[in-house]
C-alpha cells in the first residue's frame, strides 16, 4: 500500500515530468525504458533505494493522472465560466467545492496539479471556435 505521503506523490509526479520532457527521444522512447527512467528518478528523489516495483509505480501514476486530468477538467470549466470580479483564489475555492460535488472527496494534490499544468505535456492545445 501506497503511503498518503504527498511528497512521494510529488517526487513520482516531478519524475514523470523531468523524463517526459527528454528533447532528443521525447515521446519516442519505448515504453519500458521510459518507466525505467521514472522509476531510477523516483528512487533517486526518494532516497530509500528501489522499495517499489514497476507495476506499483506504473499503477500510482495512473491514479494520480486520473485525479490530477479530473481536477483540470473542472478547473478548465470554471475558468471558462468566470464571473467577473472572480480572483484567482475565488476561482481555485470553487474549483475545489466543484471537484468534492462530483467526485465525493477532498482534492489535496494541488502542489501535483501546479507542477503537472506548468508543463508541456499538460498544456491545453487551443481550438478554433470558427465553423
Amino acid at each position: 500500500m501506497w503511503e498518503a505521503d504527498e511528497e512521494m506523490a510529488l517526487a513520482l509526479a516531478l519524475a514523470w515530468i523531468d523524463s517526459s520532457k527528454d528533447s532528443i527521444q521525447g515521446d519516442g522512447k519505448h515504453s519500458l525504458e521510459f518507466w525505467v527512467q521514472i522509476r531510477t528518478k523516483f528512487f533517486a528523489l526518494m532516497g530509500r533505494g528501489e522499495y517499489r516495483g514497476n507495476d506499483s509505480v506504473y499503477n500510482k501514476w495512473k491514479s494520480l493522472r486520473t485525479k490530477i486530468t479530473d481536477f483540470t477538467a473542472v478547473h478548465t470549466r470554471v475558468v471558462n465560466n468566470r464571473k467577473s470580479g472572480m480572483s484567482d483564489a475565488d476561482v481555485l475555492e470553487a474549483c475545489l467545492k466543484q471537484y468534492k460535488a462530483l467526485y465525493k472527496t477532498d482534492f489535496s494534490m494541488l502542489d501535483i496539479w501546479r507542477q503537472c499544468i506548468s508543463s508541456p505535456k499538460w498544456h491545453t492545445v487551443p481550438t478554433s471556435s470558427l465553423p
